[in-house]
């Protein structure tokens, strides 16, 4: 049997080469597509923040919720249990307004929160933050003077353990993808 000669056909058209030109030269500099990706990416966590977890996170242990109550003073120690029970033992009512005005999950001074960036470059973006305990409590693990306290994972970022972007995040990185190949062509 004879090999078929395969048809070619040359198309001609100044706006399909412009097109690909265009697309091309996109390629090269992902940058805009990398800045909007980590926008949408410092969103979804200030949405994790706000929602106190997508799924939601583990509680505040008792210890916490003691140690938010007691406050700090200027120079960063406890205030001690006085500050939390009259002498009677009653529940202060400062203690009772933080208590009824809920205290939220990874946001007693925001500080985590507000550390949250996105950097991006050419070909990709990394988000995240700078500060020392931000992984545990993105992953959970044990802390505290000799790792004696076991700090439960709170995901803040909008992935799980194994890198995948959540159903949100992957639909709004998709969308950012598409509208920037649109733009180009």
């Amino acid at each position: 049997m004879a090999e078929a000669t395969p048809i070619v056909i040359t198309i001609e058209s100044d706006a399909v080469e412009a097109a690909l030109d265009r697309l091309a030269r996109a390629a090269r500099d992902l940058r805009p597509a990398m800045r909007d990706i980590g926008g949408l990416l410092e969103k979804e966590t200030n949405d994790n923040f706000r929602a106190q977890g997508r799924p939601p996170w583990p509680q505040l242990s008792q210890a916490t919720i003691l140690n938010r109550l007691m406050g700090k003073t200027k120079d960063g120690k406890s205030k001690g249990i006085a500050s939390v029970l009259t002498k009677a033992g009653n529940l202060r009512a400062s203690a009772k307004r933080k208590l009824e005005g809920g205290l939220a999950i990874l946001q007693d001074t925001g500080v985590l929160r507000d550390s949250i960036r996105a950097h991006p470059g050419r070909d990709s973006v990394t988000v995240g933050s700078v500060l020392e305990y931000a992984a545990i409590h993105q992953f959970g693990g044990m802390a505290g003077r000799g790792k004696k306290v076991r700090i439960p994972a709170r995901p803040f970022l909008p992935v799980d353990k194994d890198g995948n972007l959540s159903s949100e995040a992957e639909r709004g990185v998709l969308a950012a993808i598409y509208d920037h190949l649109a733009e180009s062509v």
